[in-house]
């Protein structure tokens, strides 16, 4: 399931707060130092800000609330299957810069292609580091 789509990243474009995008500038900024510090829990706290802030731009409440629920769902699978090694949190921290460079520079369909690949790379990581945690083949 896509939850923030091209059309959701277009709204988010087209909708966007000059608060809203200084925020997101700033979520973006705490991630890359927190990735840089190894600061785990700043790290984990600005990745769900990311997603909730581009949510929340979309104007759009019940978005907005499905992204901050899922994100807290979500939170201790991704603490436990990203290992949280320096260079995978900096790979999220340029994906995330990668997404707002697009949505600054009006560009909703790279945005989301952006957004695609970011989540299809949390998700096989997180699968893989899930396997090899217990132990089992990396198995389709």
């Amino acid at each position: 399931m896509e939850l923030l789509g091209r059309d959701h990243l277009q709204i988010a474009k087209e909708r966007i707060t000059p608060h809203e995008l200084r925020e997101l500038r700033e979520v973006v900024t705490l991630n890359r130092r927190s990735a840089e510090t190894q600061q785990r829990q700043q790290w984990s706290e600005s990745d769900a800000a990311f997603h909730r802030v581009i949510a929340g731009a979309t104007h759009d409440p019940l978005l907005a609330s499905t992204i901050a629920t899922t994100t807290r769902a979500q939170r201790w699978v991704f603490d436990l299957a990203a290992g949280r090694t320096q260079s995978l949190l900096l790979t999220y921290a340029e994906q995330h810069a990668a997404i707002l460079k697009a949505i600054q520079e009006g560009e909703p369909e790279a945005a989301a292609q952006a957004m695609q690949a970011h989540l299809e790379w949390a998700l096989a990581h997180s699968k893989q580091e899930v396997r090899r945690r217990l132990g089992i083949d990396a198995v389709e």
